[in-house]
């Protein structure tokens, strides 16, 4: 059940990451992630009260301070996207992102068996790929690091939020979600700036309507991993929603026309072979 629970938790959070980007172009990176923020923490205060679980505080902290990892991840990917195409900062993201809380695992005495091994090379090999772009194609090396960064700020969030109580339903979530939307709310009234992204033109297609539904798939992607992580498997779990990275690519690449060199699907093959063998 750990590696169902990544793989829809893949499927949302790369359906998060193609729709983030394409609100971006009519907003700010910090205005899109609070919007989203917003968005998602009402629905999800909404779910705690009908979802069963019980309020608890620790773990409504733990949730807290899972958000201040979540709003920077967020911020830091929705800025890659806007610098370098999709196939550079996704990828880069997903090894990452993966890659903590293996590492978890083995701090707290759960080794890699071989296969593991041989995936972490294989993801480093298809890191490498995907995030080489010639001329033209954006500013792939800030893309690159960004995503890694995003990365290393997710994963991190997603192992504490690990820690939340299995009796305390979704209220952890909730409380990433609304922490997150706080700290870039008041970071956005502090230097004066506006908090959400704008309606636009048409309701329908504007940043604020597209914000927030981007947000509601992330969501739905940390409740997933959230419900992996109460089976006591933290590296299954976090290896399989790495595959976001093979979901958001492939959707950019369908609908607004990016390209994908052959070196980059390859990698793209890569990443996928890499983080199913670590879940062997």
């Amino acid at each position: 059940m750990a590696v169902f629970y990544g793989v829809l938790a893949a499927i949302a959070f790369g359906t998060n990451d193609w729709s983030a980007m394409r609100a971006r172009r009519g907003a700010t990176s910090r205005q899109v992630v609070a919007t989203g923020l917003a968005g998602a923490g009402a629905l999800m205060i909404v779910v705690a009260l009908i979802w069963p679980g019980d309020w608890n505080t620790r773990s409504v902290l733990i949730g807290a301070a899972s958000g201040l990892g979540a709003c920077t991840a967020l911020s830091l990917i929705t800025w890659a996207f806007s610098v370098a195409p999709m196939g550079v900062g996704s990828p880069a993201n997903a090894v990452v992102s993966s890659s903590i809380p293996v590492m978890w695992d083995v701090i707290n005495g759960r080794p890699l068996g071989g296969w593991a091994i041989v995936g972490v090379s294989i993801g480093i090999m298809a890191v490498l790929m995907t995030s080489y772009a010639p001329g033209g194609e954006g500013r792939t090396i800030l893309g690159l690091l960004l995503g890694a960064a995003s990365g290393l700020a997710i994963g991190s969030a997603f192992v504490v939020m690990s820690y939340a109580d299995r009796d305390s339903g979704v209220w952890p979530v909730a409380a990433q979600r609304t922490t997150g939307f706080a700290v870039l709310a008041l970071l956005a009234l502090a230097r004066r700036e506006t908090v959400f992204a704008p309606i636009g033109p048409k309701l329908w297609l504007g940043p604020r309507l597209i914000s927030i539904l981007s947000a509601q798939c992330a969501a739905i992607g940390v409740v997933a991993l959230l419900a992996g992580y109460r089976t006591g498997q933290l590296a299954p779990t976090g290896i399989a929603s790495s595959q976001s990275a093979a979901v958001g690519v492939v959707l950019a690449a369908m609908f607004d026309q990016q390209r994908l060199r052959w070196w980059q699907t390859i990698g793209l093959t890569f990443a996928a072979l890499g983080v199913a063998l670590m879940a062997v």
